[in-house]
Protein backbone atom coordinates (compact mmCIF):
# COMPACT_ATOMS: atom_id res chain seq x y z
CA UNK A 1 0.00 0.00 0.00
CA UNK A 2 1.35 3.43 -0.94
CA UNK A 3 1.89 5.95 1.85
CA UNK A 4 -0.58 8.31 0.14
CA UNK A 5 -3.36 5.71 0.49
CA UNK A 6 -3.35 6.34 4.25
CA UNK A 7 -3.69 10.15 3.95
CA UNK A 8 -7.12 11.79 4.16
CA UNK A 9 -6.23 14.53 1.68
CA UNK A 10 -5.32 12.03 -1.04
CA UNK A 11 -8.42 9.96 -0.33
CA UNK A 12 -10.68 13.00 -0.66
CA UNK A 13 -8.87 14.12 -3.81
CA UNK A 14 -9.12 10.67 -5.40
CA UNK A 15 -12.83 10.39 -4.60
CA UNK A 16 -13.48 13.84 -6.08
CA UNK A 17 -11.56 13.04 -9.26
CA UNK A 18 -13.31 9.69 -9.68
CA UNK A 19 -16.71 11.34 -9.22
CA UNK A 20 -15.93 14.04 -11.77
CA UNK A 21 -14.69 11.50 -14.33
CA UNK A 22 -17.74 9.27 -13.87
CA UNK A 23 -20.19 12.15 -14.35
CA UNK A 24 -18.19 13.49 -17.30
CA UNK A 25 -18.60 10.19 -19.15
CA UNK A 26 -22.29 9.88 -18.27
CA UNK A 27 -23.10 13.49 -19.25
CA UNK A 28 -21.21 13.41 -22.55
CA UNK A 29 -24.32 12.57 -24.66
CA UNK A 30 -25.85 15.90 -23.59
CA UNK A 31 -22.65 17.90 -24.02
CA UNK A 32 -22.64 18.87 -20.34
CA UNK A 33 -19.73 19.18 -17.96
CA UNK A 34 -20.01 18.08 -14.34
CA UNK A 35 -20.01 21.70 -12.97
CA UNK A 36 -22.71 22.66 -15.50
CA UNK A 37 -24.78 19.68 -14.38
CA UNK A 38 -24.47 20.82 -10.75
CA UNK A 39 -25.76 24.29 -11.68
CA UNK A 40 -28.77 22.69 -13.36
CA UNK A 41 -29.30 20.34 -10.40
CA UNK A 42 -29.40 23.30 -7.99
CA UNK A 43 -32.08 24.94 -10.14
CA UNK A 44 -34.03 21.69 -10.49
CA UNK A 45 -34.12 21.29 -6.72
CA UNK A 46 -34.65 24.87 -5.54
CA UNK A 47 -36.08 26.68 -8.55
CA UNK A 48 -35.19 30.22 -9.64
CA UNK A 49 -32.18 31.71 -7.84
CA UNK A 50 -29.98 34.76 -8.01
CA UNK A 51 -26.37 34.47 -9.10
CA UNK A 52 -25.39 35.26 -5.52
CA UNK A 53 -27.47 32.51 -3.92
CA UNK A 54 -26.41 30.05 -6.61
CA UNK A 55 -22.77 30.91 -5.87
CA UNK A 56 -23.33 30.14 -2.18
CA UNK A 57 -24.82 26.74 -3.04
CA UNK A 58 -22.01 25.94 -5.47
CA UNK A 59 -19.36 27.58 -3.25
CA UNK A 60 -18.05 29.48 -6.27
CA UNK A 61 -17.22 33.17 -6.72
CA UNK A 62 -19.05 35.07 -9.45
CA UNK A 63 -15.98 35.13 -11.71
CA UNK A 64 -16.03 31.31 -11.84
CA UNK A 65 -19.81 30.81 -11.81
CA UNK A 66 -20.76 33.38 -14.48
CA UNK A 67 -19.06 31.55 -17.40
CA UNK A 68 -20.87 28.32 -16.40
CA UNK A 69 -24.23 30.11 -16.38
CA UNK A 70 -23.44 31.89 -19.64
CA UNK A 71 -22.65 28.63 -21.48
CA UNK A 72 -25.87 27.04 -20.21
CA UNK A 73 -27.79 30.10 -21.38
CA UNK A 74 -26.18 29.83 -24.83
CA UNK A 75 -27.27 26.17 -24.91
CA UNK A 76 -30.87 27.26 -24.28
CA UNK A 77 -31.12 25.55 -20.88
CA UNK A 78 -31.56 28.60 -18.67
CA UNK A 79 -32.12 32.35 -18.85
CA UNK A 80 -30.93 35.35 -16.89
CA UNK A 81 -32.95 38.43 -15.93
CA UNK A 82 -31.65 41.58 -14.29
CA UNK A 83 -33.72 42.93 -11.40
CA UNK A 84 -35.51 46.18 -12.22
CA UNK A 85 -35.10 47.31 -8.61
CA UNK A 86 -31.37 46.57 -8.41
CA UNK A 87 -29.41 45.96 -11.63
CA UNK A 88 -26.68 44.20 -9.64
CA UNK A 89 -29.08 41.34 -8.89
CA UNK A 90 -29.46 38.76 -11.65
CA UNK A 91 -32.08 35.99 -11.46
CA UNK A 92 -31.38 32.62 -13.10
CA UNK A 93 -34.23 30.34 -14.14
CA UNK A 94 -34.59 27.19 -16.21
CA UNK A 95 -36.06 27.31 -19.70
CA UNK A 96 -38.63 24.70 -20.77
CA UNK A 97 -35.78 22.75 -22.38
CA UNK A 98 -33.82 22.97 -19.12
CA UNK A 99 -36.81 21.57 -17.24
CA UNK A 100 -37.22 18.71 -19.72
CA UNK A 101 -33.57 17.75 -19.37
CA UNK A 102 -34.12 16.74 -15.74
CA UNK A 103 -36.09 13.65 -16.73
CA UNK A 104 -33.58 12.73 -19.42
CA UNK A 105 -30.58 12.66 -17.08
CA UNK A 106 -32.45 11.16 -14.10
CA UNK A 107 -31.08 7.61 -14.69
CA UNK A 108 -27.56 8.94 -14.06
CA UNK A 109 -28.27 9.07 -10.31
CA UNK A 110 -28.99 5.35 -10.14
CA UNK A 111 -25.90 4.49 -12.19
CA UNK A 112 -23.60 6.51 -9.92
CA UNK A 113 -25.25 5.22 -6.73
CA UNK A 114 -24.89 1.62 -7.84
CA UNK A 115 -21.28 2.11 -8.89
CA UNK A 116 -20.47 3.73 -5.54
CA UNK A 117 -22.15 0.96 -3.56
CA UNK A 118 -24.93 3.20 -2.23
CA UNK A 119 -27.63 0.58 -2.48
CA UNK A 120 -30.18 2.00 -0.02
CA UNK A 121 -31.40 5.40 1.15
CA UNK A 122 -30.10 4.90 4.68
CA UNK A 123 -26.53 4.39 3.47
CA UNK A 124 -26.85 7.34 1.07
CA UNK A 125 -28.20 9.71 3.74
CA UNK A 126 -25.46 8.68 6.17
CA UNK A 127 -22.77 9.47 3.59
CA UNK A 128 -24.34 12.85 2.76
CA UNK A 129 -24.51 13.74 6.47
CA UNK A 130 -20.88 12.79 7.00
CA UNK A 131 -19.71 14.76 3.96
CA UNK A 132 -21.70 17.82 5.09
CA UNK A 133 -20.07 17.60 8.51
CA UNK A 134 -16.58 17.35 7.02
CA UNK A 135 -17.30 20.30 4.70
CA UNK A 136 -18.51 22.56 7.51
CA UNK A 137 -15.55 21.69 9.72
CA UNK A 138 -13.03 22.41 6.96
CA UNK A 139 -14.78 25.67 6.07
CA UNK A 140 -14.52 26.85 9.67
CA UNK A 141 -10.82 25.98 9.71
CA UNK A 142 -10.08 27.77 6.41
CA UNK A 143 -12.05 30.85 7.51
CA UNK A 144 -10.08 31.01 10.75
CA UNK A 145 -6.75 30.69 8.92
CA UNK A 146 -7.70 33.43 6.44
CA UNK A 147 -8.78 35.74 9.25
CA UNK A 148 -5.54 35.18 11.15
CA UNK A 149 -3.48 35.76 8.01
CA UNK A 150 -5.21 39.09 7.29
CA UNK A 151 -4.67 40.23 10.87
CA UNK A 152 -0.99 39.28 11.01
CA UNK A 153 0.16 40.02 7.46
CA UNK A 154 2.62 42.89 6.92
CA UNK A 155 4.91 43.73 4.00
CA UNK A 156 7.89 42.50 5.98
CA UNK A 157 6.16 39.24 6.91
CA UNK A 158 5.13 38.63 3.30
CA UNK A 159 8.73 38.92 2.18
CA UNK A 160 10.00 36.85 5.09
CA UNK A 161 7.53 34.06 4.41
CA UNK A 162 8.33 34.20 0.71
CA UNK A 163 4.83 34.70 -0.70
CA UNK A 164 5.79 35.44 -4.30
CA UNK A 165 3.58 36.31 -7.22
CA UNK A 166 4.36 36.73 -10.90
CA UNK A 167 4.28 40.10 -12.63
CA UNK A 168 5.27 41.53 -16.00
CA UNK A 169 8.23 43.84 -15.40
CA UNK A 170 10.49 45.86 -17.71
CA UNK A 171 13.95 46.90 -16.45
CA UNK A 172 14.38 49.38 -19.30
CA UNK A 173 12.26 51.15 -21.89
CA UNK A 174 11.91 49.63 -25.33
CA UNK A 175 9.92 47.25 -27.54
CA UNK A 176 7.49 45.43 -25.21
CA UNK A 177 8.26 42.10 -26.90
CA UNK A 178 11.91 42.52 -25.96
CA UNK A 179 11.92 44.23 -22.57
CA UNK A 180 8.90 42.72 -20.77
CA UNK A 181 9.60 39.60 -18.74
CA UNK A 182 7.92 37.64 -15.95
CA UNK A 183 9.41 38.25 -12.54
CA UNK A 184 8.54 37.01 -9.06
CA UNK A 185 7.69 39.74 -6.59
CA UNK A 186 6.41 39.76 -3.01
CA UNK A 187 2.68 39.45 -2.60
CA UNK A 188 1.50 43.04 -2.02
CA UNK A 189 -0.33 43.90 1.19
CA UNK A 190 -3.14 46.49 1.02
CA UNK A 191 -2.78 49.64 3.08
CA UNK A 192 -5.55 51.84 4.41
CA UNK A 193 -8.21 52.41 1.76
CA UNK A 194 -6.73 49.79 -0.56
CA UNK A 195 -7.66 46.30 -1.66
CA UNK A 196 -5.62 43.51 -3.18
CA UNK A 197 -7.06 42.09 -6.40
CA UNK A 198 -6.46 38.70 -7.99
CA UNK A 199 -6.30 39.38 -11.71
CA UNK A 200 -8.81 37.63 -13.97
CA UNK A 201 -8.32 39.50 -17.25
CA UNK A 202 -6.41 42.60 -18.32
CA UNK A 203 -6.63 44.20 -21.78
CA UNK A 204 -3.59 45.44 -23.70
CA UNK A 205 -4.07 49.10 -24.55
CA UNK A 206 -1.88 51.20 -26.81
CA UNK A 207 -1.06 53.52 -23.93
CA UNK A 208 0.21 50.50 -21.96
CA UNK A 209 2.63 49.66 -24.78
CA UNK A 210 3.69 53.28 -25.16
CA UNK A 211 4.43 53.41 -21.44
CA UNK A 212 6.69 50.36 -21.76
CA UNK A 213 8.45 52.05 -24.69
CA UNK A 214 8.89 55.22 -22.63
CA UNK A 215 7.02 57.37 -25.15
CA UNK A 216 3.83 58.06 -23.18
CA UNK A 217 3.06 61.06 -20.99
CA UNK A 218 3.56 58.95 -17.87
CA UNK A 219 7.11 57.65 -17.31
CA UNK A 220 7.39 55.10 -14.47
CA UNK A 221 10.49 54.56 -12.39
CA UNK A 222 12.55 51.57 -13.52
CA UNK A 223 12.34 48.63 -13.10
CA UNK A 224 8.66 49.16 -13.72
CA UNK A 225 5.44 47.20 -13.55
CA UNK A 226 2.97 47.38 -16.45
CA UNK A 227 -0.72 47.42 -17.34
CA UNK A 228 -3.44 49.79 -16.18
CA UNK A 229 -6.88 48.20 -16.59
CA UNK A 230 -8.11 44.88 -15.25
CA UNK A 231 -10.96 42.78 -13.98
CA UNK A 232 -10.19 41.09 -10.68
CA UNK A 233 -11.50 39.38 -7.60
CA UNK A 234 -11.13 41.16 -4.27
CA UNK A 235 -8.55 39.06 -2.41
CA UNK A 236 -7.78 41.15 0.71
CA UNK A 237 -9.04 44.38 2.30
CA UNK A 238 -7.04 47.22 3.82
CA UNK A 239 -8.12 49.18 6.86
CA UNK A 240 -11.24 51.29 6.43
CA UNK A 241 -12.60 49.46 3.39
CA UNK A 242 -16.21 48.63 4.20
CA UNK A 243 -18.12 48.80 0.90
CA UNK A 244 -16.32 45.83 -0.66
CA UNK A 245 -15.98 42.20 0.35
CA UNK A 246 -13.49 39.45 -0.37
CA UNK A 247 -14.65 37.46 -3.39
CA UNK A 248 -16.36 40.35 -5.21
CA UNK A 249 -15.66 40.84 -8.91
CA UNK A 250 -14.57 44.42 -9.64
CA UNK A 251 -13.10 46.47 -12.48
CA UNK A 252 -10.46 49.19 -12.42
CA UNK A 253 -9.27 51.43 -15.23
CA UNK A 254 -6.52 53.50 -13.71
CA UNK A 255 -4.40 51.22 -11.54
CA UNK A 256 -0.77 50.92 -12.63
CA UNK A 257 0.75 47.44 -12.36
CA UNK A 258 -2.32 45.43 -13.39
CA UNK A 259 -0.29 42.95 -15.46
CA UNK A 260 0.40 40.76 -12.47
CA UNK A 261 -1.25 37.89 -10.66
CA UNK A 262 -2.13 40.27 -7.81
CA UNK A 263 -2.04 44.05 -7.54
CA UNK A 264 -3.19 46.82 -5.22
CA UNK A 265 -5.91 49.32 -6.06
CA UNK A 266 -7.62 52.19 -4.29
CA UNK A 267 -10.96 50.87 -3.09
CA UNK A 268 -12.76 54.12 -3.91
CA UNK A 269 -11.94 53.77 -7.61
CA UNK A 270 -13.23 50.24 -8.11
CA UNK A 271 -16.47 49.38 -9.86
CA UNK A 272 -18.50 46.38 -8.73
CA UNK A 273 -19.29 44.23 -11.77
CA UNK A 274 -22.77 42.65 -12.01
CA UNK A 275 -22.83 38.90 -12.52
CA UNK A 276 -24.63 39.29 -15.84
CA UNK A 277 -21.60 40.99 -17.46
CA UNK A 278 -19.09 38.57 -19.05
CA UNK A 279 -15.45 38.78 -17.97
CA UNK A 280 -14.30 39.86 -21.44
CA UNK A 281 -16.61 42.90 -21.39
CA UNK A 282 -16.03 43.75 -17.74
CA UNK A 283 -12.25 43.83 -18.27
CA UNK A 284 -12.76 46.70 -20.73
CA UNK A 285 -15.42 48.53 -18.76
CA UNK A 286 -13.51 51.68 -17.79
CA UNK A 287 -10.65 53.06 -19.90
CA UNK A 288 -12.01 53.09 -23.43
CA UNK A 289 -15.65 53.93 -22.54
CA UNK A 290 -14.43 56.80 -20.35
CA UNK A 291 -12.17 58.05 -23.16
CA UNK A 292 -15.04 57.92 -25.63
CA UNK A 293 -17.45 59.80 -23.38
CA UNK A 294 -14.74 62.40 -22.70
CA UNK A 295 -14.20 62.88 -26.44
CA UNK A 296 -17.90 63.42 -27.07
CA UNK A 297 -18.21 65.90 -24.24
CA UNK A 298 -15.12 67.82 -25.37
CA UNK A 299 -16.19 68.01 -29.02
CA UNK A 300 -19.73 69.06 -28.02
CA UNK A 301 -21.12 68.06 -31.42
CA UNK A 302 -24.86 68.57 -31.76
CA UNK A 303 -27.43 66.04 -33.02
CA UNK A 304 -27.36 65.82 -36.80
CA UNK A 305 -23.78 67.09 -37.10
CA UNK A 306 -20.90 64.99 -38.42
CA UNK A 307 -17.69 63.69 -36.81
CA UNK A 308 -15.00 61.87 -38.79
CA UNK A 309 -12.60 59.41 -37.17
CA UNK A 310 -9.89 57.01 -38.30
CA UNK A 311 -9.22 53.64 -36.63
CA UNK A 312 -13.00 53.21 -36.71
CA UNK A 313 -12.63 49.48 -36.01
CA UNK A 314 -10.68 50.07 -32.79
CA UNK A 315 -12.25 49.94 -29.34
CA UNK A 316 -12.76 53.71 -29.08
CA UNK A 317 -13.84 53.88 -32.72
CA UNK A 318 -16.63 51.38 -32.23
CA UNK A 319 -17.81 53.04 -29.03
CA UNK A 320 -17.72 56.52 -30.56
CA UNK A 321 -19.93 55.33 -33.41
CA UNK A 322 -22.40 53.65 -31.05
CA UNK A 323 -22.53 56.36 -28.37
CA UNK A 324 -22.60 59.08 -31.01
CA UNK A 325 -25.56 57.44 -32.72
CA UNK A 326 -27.38 57.23 -29.37
CA UNK A 327 -26.97 61.03 -29.10
CA UNK A 328 -28.07 61.67 -32.67
CA UNK A 329 -24.55 62.53 -33.83
CA UNK A 330 -23.45 61.25 -37.24
CA UNK A 331 -20.07 59.50 -37.13
CA UNK A 332 -18.09 58.84 -40.31
CA UNK A 333 -15.53 56.09 -39.83
CA UNK A 334 -12.33 55.55 -41.80
CA UNK A 335 -10.59 52.16 -41.90
CA UNK A 336 -7.51 51.12 -43.85
CA UNK A 337 -8.91 47.98 -45.47
CA UNK A 338 -12.22 47.09 -47.12
CA UNK A 339 -12.65 44.07 -44.85
CA UNK A 340 -13.00 46.49 -41.92
CA UNK A 341 -16.17 47.95 -43.46
CA UNK A 342 -17.86 44.56 -43.57
CA UNK A 343 -16.70 43.70 -40.05
CA UNK A 344 -18.27 46.86 -38.60
CA UNK A 345 -21.44 46.42 -40.63
CA UNK A 346 -22.05 43.04 -38.98
CA UNK A 347 -22.04 44.89 -35.64
CA UNK A 348 -24.59 47.42 -36.82
CA UNK A 349 -22.07 50.20 -37.45
CA UNK A 350 -22.51 51.98 -40.78
CA UNK A 351 -21.14 55.13 -42.42
CA UNK A 352 -17.69 53.53 -42.78
CA UNK A 353 -15.29 54.00 -45.70
CA UNK A 354 -12.07 52.12 -46.49
CA UNK A 355 -9.19 54.36 -47.56
CA UNK A 356 -7.60 51.57 -49.62
CA UNK A 357 -10.23 52.28 -52.30
CA UNK A 358 -9.39 54.87 -54.93
CA UNK A 359 -12.77 56.57 -54.71
CA UNK A 360 -12.98 56.75 -50.92
CA UNK A 361 -13.36 60.54 -50.91
CA UNK A 362 -16.29 60.30 -53.32
CA UNK A 363 -17.84 57.70 -51.01
CA UNK A 364 -17.47 60.13 -48.11
CA UNK A 365 -19.24 62.85 -50.07
CA UNK A 366 -22.07 60.46 -50.93
CA UNK A 367 -22.52 59.35 -47.30
CA UNK A 368 -22.56 62.87 -45.86
CA UNK A 369 -24.50 64.41 -48.73
CA UNK A 370 -22.00 67.25 -48.70
CA UNK A 371 -22.84 68.20 -45.11
CA UNK A 372 -19.98 69.87 -43.22
CA UNK A 373 -17.89 67.64 -40.95
CA UNK A 374 -17.38 69.76 -37.87
CA UNK A 375 -15.00 67.57 -35.83
CA UNK A 376 -12.38 64.87 -36.35
CA UNK A 377 -10.63 62.32 -34.14
CA UNK A 378 -7.19 61.04 -35.14
CA UNK A 379 -5.95 57.90 -33.38
CA UNK A 380 -3.31 56.92 -35.93
CA UNK A 381 -1.04 59.85 -36.81
CA UNK A 382 1.07 60.04 -39.95
CA UNK A 383 -0.74 60.38 -43.27
CA UNK A 384 -3.97 59.08 -41.76
CA UNK A 385 -4.15 62.20 -39.61
CA UNK A 386 -3.92 64.21 -42.81
CA UNK A 387 -6.84 62.26 -44.29
CA UNK A 388 -9.03 63.19 -41.32
CA UNK A 389 -7.97 66.84 -41.43
CA UNK A 390 -8.65 67.08 -45.16
CA UNK A 391 -12.31 66.22 -44.58
CA UNK A 392 -12.99 68.85 -41.90
CA UNK A 393 -15.10 71.88 -42.67
CA UNK A 394 -13.83 75.40 -42.12
CA UNK A 395 -13.55 76.05 -38.38
CA UNK A 396 -13.65 72.32 -37.62
CA UNK A 397 -11.86 70.79 -34.65
CA UNK A 398 -9.28 68.00 -34.87
CA UNK A 399 -8.43 66.00 -31.74
CA UNK A 400 -5.11 64.11 -31.75
CA UNK A 401 -6.23 61.16 -29.63
CA UNK A 402 -3.46 58.67 -30.43
CA UNK A 403 -0.51 57.84 -32.66
CA UNK A 404 -0.67 54.13 -33.44
CA UNK A 405 1.19 54.59 -36.74
CA UNK A 406 3.39 57.60 -36.14
CA UNK A 407 3.61 60.52 -33.72
CA UNK A 408 4.43 62.72 -36.71
CA UNK A 409 1.59 64.34 -38.57
CA UNK A 410 1.71 64.51 -42.36
CA UNK A 411 -0.31 67.24 -44.01
CA UNK A 412 -2.93 66.24 -46.56
CA UNK A 413 -2.46 66.97 -50.27
CA UNK A 414 -3.39 70.52 -51.26
CA UNK A 415 -7.02 71.12 -52.20
CA UNK A 416 -8.74 73.84 -54.21
CA UNK A 417 -9.68 75.73 -51.06
CA UNK A 418 -7.76 76.51 -47.91
CA UNK A 419 -9.86 75.88 -44.82
CA UNK A 420 -9.09 77.22 -41.39
CA UNK A 421 -9.17 74.46 -38.78
CA UNK A 422 -8.19 74.29 -35.16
Amino acid sequence: MAMTDEMVCFSLYSATRATTQAYRALLAPWGLTYPQYLVLAALWLDGEQTIGSLGEVMRLDSGTLSPLVRRLEQAGLLSRTRSAADERVVAVRLTPRGQELRAEVAPIHAVVAEAAGLDDDEHRRALISELHDITQRLQRVSAGIASSARAADTPELSRKNGNPMRALIHPTFGDPELVLHVEERPLPVPGAGQVRLRTLLSPIHNHDLWTVRGTYGFTPELPAASGTEALGIVDALGDGVEHLAVGQRVATGGTFGAWAEYFLADAAGLIHVPDSLPDESAAQLVSMPFSTITLLRFLDVQPGEWIVQNAANGAVGRMLAQLGAARGVRVLGLVRRTAGVDELRTQGIGDVVATDQDDWREQVAALTGGAPIVAGVDSVGGSSAGDVLSLLAEGGTLVAFGAMDSPRWRSPPPTSSSNRRR
